[in-house]
Order: C-alpha cells, then structure tokens, then sequence
C-alpha cells in the first residue's frame, strides 16, 4: 500500500501483477477510493472456487461479484484459463449522484449547433431557391429565467419519487425491469450479419458498396422529382440562370458524394462558401466537382417526392414528402444485413400530429 500513497483517494485505478493482486488489496483500495485490476493467483484466499476452478472452452468466461462489487473473473484464452479480480466496477454511485449525471446528460444533448439561415449567400448568388424564411421567436431574458426557475423546482418535487428526471423531463426509472422472457417479435431467428447482394459479392468497391443501398432505381426517382419541381418553377418565357439547369444521375451522385465529403471533414455546420474558397483554406476537390452556384441550387431544389400528390398524400402520412425514397433506402437495408439483437441507434422523436415542414418551407443551411 506504501507504493500507492501518492495516488490513494483520487479515483485512480492500480493495475497489479499476480503477485499483489488480492481479495484483501482490492477491498482496502475501495476504502480509499482507488480501484484495483489485475490477475491473481488460483491459490489466493476468498475467491469463489466454482469461478476458479471451472473448466472453460476457449473464449467463454464465467465471474461473480461479491457485496463490496469487487468482481472475480475467469476466462480461457489460446487454450488456458486466466483468473483476475476486477474492483472498479465496484463503484456505486448514490442516487444524488445519478440524478446529476443524467440532468448534465439530458442539457448536453439539449445543446446541438444550431443551422444559421445564409442569407448573406442568397444575396450573392442570387435567386436560386423558392424557400420562405421563417420567423423564430426567442424567449425574452424573464421567460428563460422563470423556466429555469420552474424546472429546479419540478426537480426538487422529483426527488423523493421512484424516478429520476432529466432537466428536459426524461424519465429514468431508479430500479431496473423485472427480467421477462424475449418478446416472440423480437426473436431474431435468421443470420445476423451481411447477406443477399452483399454477401454474394467477395471484394465491393465503397461505390459498390453505396449502390446497393442507394440503388440506380432511388437515384431516377430523385432526378425525376427535382426536374419535376424545377420545370414547374422555371415556366417560359421566365428565362433560367445558368445554373438552374435539370440535373442528372452523374450530378446527383456528385452532388451526394459532396455531402459525404463535407461530413468526412466535420464540415458540416461550416459556412458553405468556406468550402468552396479560392485560398488556402478552401478544398479544392469541392471547386473541382461543381461551382458553388450550381451545388446550392442542388441543395435548396432537391426533391424527394410527387409534387402533383403531395398534398393528397399529405393527409395520411405525415412523413409523406420522403417516405417513397425512405422505404426503397430501408428495403436495400434488409436485404442487404440483418441486425442483431444489441443495436445504437440514433434518432430525432417526432410528434406523430406534427405536420413535417416541406422544402419550400425549409431555410437555407449548410450541406448536412
């Protein structure tokens, strides 16, 4: 313990040799609030024996925790088990604790960089989009402070409940569910992993890759779409820019792959015009695929529906201005991977009453 003096009560964790590492060492560290790792000796007192001794085929593992959390581990590796104690998962955390790290949770996804309406772009390039600006109304300095102000208080109402509540009113439930057998829709009974096309396929090129995702079939629908909408806009004798030309499958796929380019440079909130700089601080592929008039007359027109059935289509489905283009994206999805049962997924929660705004009611922002 003499050698641990400079670093005890700090939260640090000490990583030992099996010669040091114990029961006895992981339990004093937790006295001190320093966490212990390391393997250990079958031999050594207090570990389970079943966890000890237990017969493994290679890579299984098998552990138990005992009431200080300190957990024993054995697992098989190249054809030998290995023992190990591991005391840092041990930390339990006081529901005071909990409460603040789920409130600095929920503000923190609270706060996303906010599109900024380019205006400024607009003026110099010149009409090239039919988008409305919109009104945003900000809270005065009074209503945001007697929103914080309520807010602490429905905390303070919160904490003698059996739930812990984020600051933008996520609830999360202080005990864990009752386990339950697997729901049968939830039982995935086929191969996880890649299948169909991309499975038959050995070596696929990243455009490949794409193409069976993004097939030839959503990529006409789309150019059908725009053209569609950009005839409709641009009726004679109303005399064109030259830059508002009809697009096609090769300027669309350009068009994508700018956008995945500007997502690959972490790009996505910078000012579009940033990307398109003559300097040194410009990229010059962007300049070399399309000019910078041409690309956000792309990005403000893109259409991904029927204009002449939107509205028809508007009345039973709030999603109606993307589904078409959304459930071809799903289907290749399936067909191509099947998920397993542990999955991330990232999502924005949409009010199912909520109308969606359309792209004539969308403001100007950089490519996303």
């Amino acid at each position: 313990m003499s050698l641990c003096d400079d670093i005890l009560n700090l939260g640090h964790t000490v990583a030992t040799d099996n010669w040091y590492t114990s029961i006895d060492l992981a339990i004093e560290l937790l006295n001190k609030d320093t966490y212990l790792v390391g393997i250990v000796r079958k031999n050594r007192r207090a570990l389970p024996k079943n966890v000890v001794d237990a017969k493994l085929k290679p890579g299984e593992l098998i552990a138990m925790e005992n009431e200080r959390g300190i957990y024993v581990l054995t697992f098989n590796v190249t054809g030998g088990n290995w023992c190990c104690i591991d005391g840092k998962m041990s930390r339990r955390l006081t529901e005071n604790q909990i409460a603040q790290i789920i409130h600095d949770f929920s503000d923190s996804e609270s706060e996303g960089i906010e599109d900024t309406a380019q205006e400024n772009i607009l003026e110099e390039v010149g009409d090239i989009s039919d988008c409305e600006s919109t009104h945003s109304e900000h809270n005065s300095a009074s209503e945001i402070e007697e929103s914080d102000d309520s807010s602490d208080t429905e905390s303070a109402e919160d904490t003698s409940s059996n739930s812990f509540y984020g600051k933008n009113r996520f609830k999360w439930s202080k005990t864990p569910p009752h386990p339950s057998r697997t729901r049968q829709h939830n039982i995935i009974e086929e191969r996880t992993g890649l299948k169909g096309p991309a499975l038959s396929k050995n070596e696929m090129s990243p455009v490949e890759t794409w193409e069976l995702l993004l097939t030839n079939d959503i990529i006409q629908l789309i150019v059908q779409y725009t053209n569609q909408k950009l005839e409709a806009k641009y009726i004679p004798p109303l005399i064109r820019p030259y830059y508002a030309k009809n697009i096609d499958s090769y300027e669309l796929r350009a068009y994508l792959g700018l956008l995945l380019l500007s997502a690959i440079f972490k790009s996505n909130h910078e000012d579009v015009r940033s990307l398109w700089a003559s300097d040194y601080t410009g990229r010059d592929i962007f300049r070399g695929v399309m000019g910078l008039n041409r690309f956000l007359f792309i990005h403000f027109n893109i259409t991904f529906d029927d204009l002449s059935t939107r509205e028809q289509r508007k009345s039973t489905d709030k999603l109606a201005l993307i589904s078409e283009i959304f459930d071809k994206f799903i289907q290749n999805c399936s067909e191509n991977y099947t998920c397993s049962d542990i999955r991330a997924i990232m999502s924005k929660l949409i009010d199912k009453e909520q109308s969606l705004p359309s792209s004539d009611e969308a403001g100007p922002s950089a490519p996303k």
